[in-house]
């Protein structure tokens, strides 16, 4: 699913051991009525892994990872993931198709990916993420009409 040369070739195999071994993740589930969920669930020298769970409707703001990139891989659910393309200096277009993520495929993304998940079904989800454990920019959007703009940047990750 990726046009870029990955700075982890390892994500994608990572993402599928944490996921075929749920000992590793199913106590840490935990939906929360007012707001996806997030925690921390393992670091290694070459990766961060986090869990999200998403009941119907929760969904993250528009963002990117900065220079950063990583894995998505849907453990319970769909996630809907909106995309906009576009480069960190101008507007982001939206692209109006969405992109569908089941359980158990997962999707690797590269820097300045602006996009936004969404679980747009009636039934709850729970997700992985895998990101290499670097310090990067990231960056907030906000919508106009079809348009992102950047209202602003953080660092995210964990430094070395």
């Amino acid at each position: 699913m990726s046009d870029f040369d990955s700075p982890n070739p390892h994500l994608i195999q990572h993402a599928r051991i944490i996921a075929a071994t749920p000992r590793l993740w199913h106590s840490a589930v935990t939906f929360d009525p007012d707001r996806r969920f997030r925690t921390h669930l393992h670091s290694a020298p070459d990766y961060e892994a986090w869990l999200q769970t998403w009941l119907p409707g929760q969904s993250t703001d528009w963002h990117d990872h900065g220079a950063g990139s990583g894995v998505i891989l849907v453990l319970q659910g769909t996630l809907l993931e909106h995309l906009a393309w576009g480069d960190p200096t101008r507007p982001a277009q939206i692209d109006p198709e969405p992109i569908e993520h089941t359980a158990g495929r997962p999707a690797e993304f590269g820097p300045f990916h602006i996009h936004r998940l969404v679980n747009s079904s009636p039934d709850p989800a729970i997700s992985l993420h895998l990101y290499p454990p670097t310090l990067v920019e990231a960056r907030r959007y906000a919508r106009y009409g079809d348009l992102l703009d950047s209202v602003d940047v953080r660092l995210v990750g964990a430094p070395q």
